[in-house]
């Protein structure tokens, strides 16, 4: 696992200096969209602004965590390298596990400068430092959640396997997430037809338990939710992404685009 980790990472430095100036205008876009986000959508303050921008960190590392595998897949069915994965003597579930851990650390980094860089452009450093140690509570809650959905787009990478492009259906996802999950308007205030959708998603009570804890008024109940429901998730995962690979091998998919 440790080597398949090194090779990932030297994989990723590659790419990073090849692909360096696509790279830094992504993480520019996203700036943007947090500003835009932050100016369109935020009646308050202080930290009720922070709690915004801390959903909407929130949702970037979630859809990026829930689009990976499956990018990953179509990529490397793209370029004809899928099956030769399969064909390793390295259990494939290992190989996207170490993409996950560099991924996810790598994204993290990227966060966390983003994060900092709106901070102090909306003047919100003394805001983000009232909220104390509880910060490292409600980065914990991001990570938890995020690996969460790292697990769960192992389903989206079987549905790759199988379907071979499905990029637009999470596009779909990605809004959904933004739009309905207590980030840019309050569950509470939704239709009741999206309420009950909302509260199936993990990202509603991540961001809830975020408000919770900003306010010092922890909800255990919404933790213990949060726990459950990412967990249920994360084993339908593994379950979908075990299936269609098994299904890919028996249908011949792993060979062609």
């Amino acid at each position: 696992m440790v080597r398949v980790i090194k090779a990932e990472i030297l994989m990723l430095m590659g790419e990073l200096k090849q692909y360096k100036f696509n790279y830094i205008f992504y993480n520019i876009s996203m700036i943007i969209i947090y500003i835009g986000v932050l100016i369109s959508f935020n009646s308050e303050k202080g930290s009720g602004t922070v709690v915004l921008l801390y959903g909407l960190i929130t949702w970037q590392l979630c859809t990026s965590a829930l689009t990976y595998i499956s990018s990953v897949v179509e990529e490397e069915a793209m370029i004809g390298t899928l099956e030769q994965m399969f064909m390793t003597r390295t259990n494939i579930i290992y190989i996207y596990g170490a993409k996950i851990i560099v991924n996810v650390t790598f994204n993290f980094i990227k966060a966390l400068i983003s994060f900092l860089i709106v901070i102090l452009l909306f003047g919100l450093w003394n805001d983000f430092i009232h909220i104390g140690l509880e910060n490292i509570l409600i980065m914990l809650i991001i990570i938890f959640t995020v690996f969460c959905f790292y697990i769960l787009g192992l389903m989206f990478g079987g549905f790759a396997l199988f379907y071979k492009r499905i990029q637009a259906f999470l596009g779909i996802i990605t809004y959904v997430l933004l739009f309905f999950t207590n980030i840019t308007s309050p569950v509470n205030e939704l239709p009741v037809y999206l309420k009950g959708m909302s509260y199936m998603i993990p990202m509603t009570w991540a961001t809830k338990n975020i408000e919770n804890i900003v306010a010092n008024n922890i909800l255990w109940n919404d933790v213990i939710i949060l726990i459950l429901i990412s967990v249920l998730y994360s084993i339908i995962g593994v379950l979908v992404f075990k299936y269609y690979i098994e299904k890919a091998k028996v249908k011949g998919n792993l060979g062609h685009y």
